[in-house]
């Protein structure tokens, strides 16, 4: 077993064209799912200088500190994909493919030492082609899984060839990379088991043992053990029951890979009474029943895949995982299932031509399930289909079709979701997000609130609502809003980010100098900070100093239209051009921003030029831009031209986006007045009054409204006469 046949060049580069062959159609997906926390918006992985915070502070695995994992080499290699790509999909695609190939020699290089030759040809391409790796493949984050597994497949090669020390180093590496490494021992103590009384070697084991103890050691004293054993999952009897029905599940899906998904629809069990686990139990001892001489023999090869296929389970099964079955999962079992299906193989019960067909079916497969990897929209839609009670399956559909702008189709996805798990904070967040793009401002504030009451931890929604609050001028909700945003992630950008531009309106332009460079800090890559630095040098009057920024915030991002607008603005103003022109030349340049519409309408409002404010502002309205306050400018300036239908429509829609406004209520009354609905008018006028009992110009609305209607207690006692 120690000893390998002599192989060819030529069949280890079969064994890597075939695993690396059909992924190359997977270059030309995307991040998907986790990676937006994990890899798009964590800003620890922008600077080499963070790699060795990695392996001393788990937080730095997402940009929430909520979604902390302890992988620290698994994240260099991440930093390492940005160094050299940024966000190019492909090339961390690439890195992906790579380490399964990696994963696919290691396997045939052990099998090599189980089998021989012929069924470790087979039993490795096997490995290689198998369908159920699609997941760990495809899904960028699932490189935990892919580098994590083939560095315990070399260090199990290495152990086998007796180079105990340097597997030992191996397996500390995966473990770094993934703590599902454990799963080694298991695996290395059933290859020794196999082994006549006198060739084992237990004490080979001993470097892996010290090094797993160190490993737990470690992830103990940084903080990462205690705070995941204190999660609570699911109570361990319920863990059990439920992964003892995920057992037959996994085999299925080993066996006959079919209905693969990112998500599939399975259910906890809360006893061994239950139907499915009853089932599940007999036939797991059926199996047992009819493969007890296969088990029980210390040379059969079927009884060493069978007890790998469920010892390489060992991590989910007795650890309590949020996700309670998932294909990535499968990698290092399959390789047990290979090895258990090389035994017909080896003794011819099986032709040898059946091993070919099943691997170009299993390519075939891969190839087709990749496809579903290539957008969001195609992986979340399959997932539906395929679990169509999962409220996280359809929160991600709907986020799908939010990028592909389907706002309709979005919203009614997002509803499904939350209908199936009202207190999934994430959709209460993104719901939010499609609502304020809509221009429904109250309702956005309404999921934002609903986000961050579902969860603790997650800053995200009360950064989106100090960031709401400051455009639609609520600066002292901006401020408690940030200030809680980042009380629960001091590392927010996007609430740094936010409160800075509020120390800025207040005058405060020192602190907001400092928020910006820490984001910039945290962030080397953030444009938007880049641009706000800017800004704040045009404000006091330094040109130079501002449009060295915004060419920098350009550098950052070529399409930021916001920095790209500044820099033009000031060269406008540079060369003498009256503001005014400035803003109609750098609107035409960017047409579909709508401050800059607003900006220039005011502009025109400020001169008396009331048309043009208004062909201006509908221009805008007509485009389907939306910013806030957008509809109340013209509303205002369409009431000043004279053009009072207009303005009473875009006044009801300014008081529908800022209902809490009394400004808003007012504006909708003075409208309404104009065009003759006293009735409407009054109404408005009352809910001003509502809102600010004290509002002056309201209550004199309101006497001058009622000069000419008669109050409704009037009007109950004329109808009670």
């Amino acid at each position: 077993m120690n000893q390998p046949a002599p192989c060819s060049k030529w069949t280890w580069a079969l064994v890597l064209a075939v695993a690396a062959g059909p992924y190359l159609n997977t270059l030309n997906g995307g991040f998907h799912y986790d990676d937006e926390h994990a890899l798009v918006r964590n800003t620890h992985l922008r600077q080499l200088s963070a790699v060795p915070g990695f392996f001393v502070d788990s937080s730095t695995f997402s940009s929430e500190p909520d979604m902390a994992m302890y992988r620290p080499l698994l994240q260099t290699t991440f930093a390492l994909n940005h160094a050299l790509g940024g966000y190019d999909a492909w090339s961390w695609h690439l890195v992906n493919v790579l380490l399964h190939a990696l994963a696919a020699t290691g396997a045939f290089a052990l099998f090599r030492r189980l089998l021989p030759s012929a069924p470790a040809l087979a039993a490795g391409l096997l490995f290689a082609v198998h369908p159920v790796h699609s997941q760990a493949v495809n899904y960028l984050s699932s490189r935990s899984e892919t580098m994590c597994m083939a560095l315990v497949m070399w260090a199990l090669v290495l152990l086998q060839a007796r180079h105990g020390i340097w597997s030992a180093v191996i397996y500390a590496g995966a473990l770094l990379t993934k703590s599902a490494a454990v799963a080694l021992l298991p695996v290395a103590a059933l290859i020794q088991w196999r082994l006549p009384a006198h060739r084992r070697d237990w004490k080979s084991l001993l470097p892996h043992g010290l090094v797993s103890v160190l490993y737990v050691s470690l992830i103990s004293i940084e903080g990462f053990l205690p705070r995941s054993l204190s999660q609570g999952v699911r109570p361990f009897d319920v863990q059990i029951w439920t992964q003892l029905k995920a057992l037959i599940y996994y085999l299925q899906m080993t066996v006959l890979p079919r209905g693969l998904s990112v998500e599939h629809d399975f259910k906890i069990s809360n006893a061994l009474w239950d139907p499915p686990v009853t089932l599940a139990a007999a036939i797991l001892l059926s199996v047992v029943w009819l493969h007890r001489e296969a088990l029980r023999s210390r040379v059969s090869l079927a009884g060493l895949g069978a007890l790998w296929f469920v010892a390489a389970l060992g991590v989910p099964l007795l650890v309590p995982l949020n996700v309670l079955v998932n294909e990535h999962r499968l990698y290092l079992p399959v390789a047990g299932f290979a090895v258990a299906a090389a035994v017909p193989m080896m003794s011819r019960v099986v032709p040898r031509s059946v091993p070919v067909l099943l691997c170009v079916v299993f390519v075939a497969t891969s190839v087709a399930q990749n496809r579903l990897w290539q957008n969001d929209l195609s992986l979340w839609t399959a997932a539906v289909r395929r679990a169509p009670n999962s409220s996280r399956a359809w929160s991600n559909l709907a986020l799908a079709l939010h990028a592909e702008g389907e706002l309709d189709s979005a919203n009614v996805a997002y509803h499904r979701a939350l209908t199936l798990n009202p207190g999934q904070a994430r959709a209460w967040n993104n719901l939010g997000l499609l609502l304020e793009e809509s221009g429904r401002l109250e309702e956005a504030r309404s999921a934002y609130s609903q986000a961050a009451g579902h969860s603790t931890s997650f800053s995200g929604p009360l950064a989106n609502l100090g960031r709401l609050a400051l455009a639609t001028g609520d600066r002292d909700g901006a401020d408690t809003a940030l200030a809680a945003a980042l009380l629960r992630n001091g590392r927010d950008v996007d609430a740094i980010l936010h409160q800075g531009r509020l120390l800025q309106m207040r005058g405060h332009s020192d602190s907001a100098r400092a928020n910006f460079v820490r984001v910039l800090d945290l962030d080397p890559m953030s444009a938007a900070a880049a641009n706000n630095l800017g800004m704040l040098a045009a404000e006091r009057g330094d040109r130079a100093t501002a449009q060295r920024w915004l060419r920098r915030a350009l550098v950052l991002d070529p399409d930021n239209e916001e920095a790209g607008a500044n820099l033009m603005l000031l060269e406008f103003e540079a060369e003498g051009i009256e503001r005014r022109d400035a803003y109609h030349q750098v609107l035409a340049r960017f047409p579909g921003r709508a401050e800059l519409s607003l900006a220039l309408g005011n502009l025109h409002a400020k001169a008396g030029a009331w048309e043009a404010a208004v062909e201006v502002l509908r221009t805008a309205v007509e485009r389907g831009a939306f910013v806030p306050g957008l509809q109340a400018a013209l509303g205002a300036a369409s009431q000043k031209a004279g053009l009072l239908d207009q303005a009473l429509i875009s006044c009801r829609l300014a008081a529908r986006e800022t209902p809490e406004n009394a400004l808003a209520w007012n504006a909708l009354a003075a409208a309404a007045a104009a065009a003759g609905r006293a009735h409407e008018a009054r109404q408005a006028t009352l809910q001003a009054l509502k809102l600010d009992p004290g509002n002056a110009h309201a209550r004199a609305n309101l006497k001058r409204l009622d000069g000419h209607q008669p109050s409704p207690v009037s009007d109950s006692r004329k109808a009670g006469k």
